[in-house]
């Protein structure tokens, strides 16, 4: 009888401790929770997360505010400068190799940078 008490007990144990996964087991390019997934920056903490992205050529990266505040995502060289209110997103389809560097206009402190990586060296050309 001691042997199906403690057999019951481990089972619950292993239940219990199962349902705290915060994994995102459907989502397996977001392993940690605290990162956005590929192609995604945060404003978050009056910060962009990740600081600095790379991506390849033809990838849209699109920006999420997270923080309670508006913020802007403006590029150095004019390319895009749009306001994202708090919950919003912007996205940018980046077609050309480079490093675009951006701002928030609002939060002097706020900078990031995107490296695009021509993928054409992956394409034989057949």
């Amino acid at each position: 009888m001691n042997s199906i008490k403690f057999v019951a007990l481990i089972g619950l144990m292993l239940f219990i401790f199962s349902c705290n996964d915060d994994t995102d087991y459907n989502n397996p390019g977001n392993m940690d929770n605290n990162q956005p997934p590929a192609g995604e920056v945060w404003m978050e903490n009056t910060s962009f997360v990740p600081q600095q992205r790379s991506v390849t050529t033809g990838t849209t990266v699109t920006w999420v505010n997270k923080d309670g505040t508006s913020h802007t995502v403006t590029s150095n060289d004019g390319l895009f400068d749009t306001d994202v209110k708090s919950g919003g997103t912007f996205s940018y389809k980046f077609d050309a190799a480079g490093t675009y560097n951006y701002f928030c206009s609002i939060h002097a402190n706020m900078e990031g940078t995107i490296v695009v990586d021509d993928d054409s060296a992956n394409n034989v050309g057949y």
